[in-house]
C-alpha cells in the first residue's frame, strides 16, 4: 500500500503495520509481483505502481538494486507486464542462478 502524509509517499511493509497511522482515502495499492522457486530461491521483487510515469518519491531508499519497478495504468498486472516481467526479470535470474 502507498499512503500520502503531506507531501510524501510511503511504501508500507505488511510487517510495520503498528508502526503507521492510516489516513482515510488517502492510500493506493500497489501490484507485487513475487516468485520462490521449489528449493527456496526467491526472485528479487517486482513492484507495479498505478501512473504514467514511475516516481522515484514512491521507491523507498532501503530497496536493493535488483528490486524492479514498472508502471501500468491501472496499477494492475496485465499479459503484456506478466510477458514482459518473464523475458526481462524472471528468466535472466533464472538462467543467472542455474547457469543454463
Amino acid at each position: 500500500m502507498i499512503g500520502s502524509s503531506r507531501k510524501s509517499v510511503v511504501l508500507l511493509d505488511q510487517l510495520n503495520k503498528g508502526r503507521v497511522k492510516k489516513q482515510p482515502r488517502q492510500q493506493e495499492w500497489i501490484t507485487s509481483l513475487e516468485c520462490i522457486s521449489a528449493s527456496g530461491v526467491a526472485l528479487p521483487l517486482c513492484l507495479i505502481f498505478k501512473g504514467e510515469n514511475l516516481n522515484s518519491g514512491w521507491i523507498p531508499d532501503e530497496t536493493t538494486a535488483d528490486w524492479k519497478f514498472i508502471i501500468s495504468k491501472k496499477g494492475w498486472t496485465s499479459d503484456l507486464i506478466r510477458f514482459k516481467w518473464l523475458k526481462t526479470h524472471f528468466q535472466p535470474f533464472v538462467s543467472k542462478s542455474t547457469n543454463l
